[in-house]
């Protein structure tokens, strides 16, 4: 009973396990298609003929699968998109495969609109981490060690709670800092933050600011908000004011409209703020790498993506 595929994760370590699996058994899924990859390199994708189970095998370094039957384009239910090119493209023209360079081609082949990407995940099937992007944002992500989260038995995770949209902004991306000195600054919707930098585009060793800025006075305020029109209200009914009551009503059922036509568009993120923490004395004519830790009890880790910087000799 079940799904083939839950039967396959539950069972099969290697592609070569899958396929056999699937030799196996007939049970095409909604003319669908499924890839699968294992720590060893190897991937396949799984599509179904008439009466034949097709398998197509990766034939040079990367294997690409978006909505577009490889196996048959002539049929009606599939046709060549432009996130299938778009991702060719750009493995095509790119060196070793990194999660930096998946990050660039979910990117280019995300969707939005009505139905836009919800989450986009980057697994990295040797050291066994999967990295989680929300709601097509690629600038932040979190990421799950898959052995780490095992140990830890059943759980329920809220995808949308882990993130607070977290944006560098100063250093910008490759730019030349004058002097030794250099001043991080960023925006995101958590209240502790720890600033990464480092010589090693891998953070084997780095050093670290830990920042901790309390919500802005003008940012408290925004509360009170709704109790201010309530009471402008009140005081309209009260002096008999029918035009300045209208214009009222009329902004809140617009308001209200607005938030339940985006409810499945648009997240509702946190509310943003700044930040910023200035180190001195880096080492002259040197490259660097630094990105933002978000710090949240009892919740994962969000961070951003790593930016470099060169400081001038």
């Amino acid at each position: 009973k079940g799904e083939l595929c839950e039967k396959a994760l539950e069972e099969c370590a290697t592609v070569e396990e899958v396929i056999q699996l699937y030799t196996e058994f007939y049970t095409p899924h909604w003319q669908g298609h499924s890839m699968w990859a294992d720590r060893q390199g190897n991937s396949v994708i799984i599509e179904y003929g008439e009466k034949d189970v097709v398998f197509l095998r990766k034939d040079q370094g990367y294997q690409v699968m978006t909505n577009y039957y490889l196996s048959d384009s002539t049929n009606q239910r599939w046709s060549s998109c432009h996130r299938f090119k778009a991702i060719t493209e750009i493995l095509n023209n790119q060196g070793d495969l990194s999660v930096g360079l998946m990050t660039l081609a979910l990117n280019a082949s995300h969707k939005e609109g009505l139905t836009p990407t919800l989450y986009s995940n980057v697994y990295d099937l040797k050291n066994g981490d999967i990295y989680v992007y929300h709601f097509h944002y690629y600038g932040e992500f979190v990421r799950f060690n898959l052995a780490e989260e095992l140990e830890k038995g059943d759980q329920y995770l809220e995808l949308p709670s882990l993130f607070c949209r977290i944006k560098t902004k100063s250093p910008s991306p490759d730019q030349l800092v004058n002097g030794p000195d250099v001043c991080f600054k960023w925006s995101g919707g958590a209240a502790d933050y720890e600033v990464h930098y480092s010589e090693d585009p891998g953070f084997n060793t780095y050093n670290t600011e830990k920042v901790s800025n309390p919500i802005p006075d003008d940012v408290q305020r925004l509360s009170y908000a709704p109790v201010g029109i309530i009471l402008i209200i009140a005081w309209s009914i009260r002096k008999r004011r029918r035009q300045c009551l209208l214009f009222l009503s009329l902004l809140l059922l617009l308001g209200s409209c607005s938030s339940c036509t985006k409810l499945f568009i648009s997240p509702q993120w946190p509310e943003s703020m700044e930040f910023s923490v200035c180190v001195k004395n880096l080492n002259p004519g040197r490259t660097y790498h630094w990105k933002i830790i978000s710090l949240e009890d009892n919740r994962m880790s969000s961070e951003s993506i790593a930016q470099t910087f060169r400081t001038s000799d």
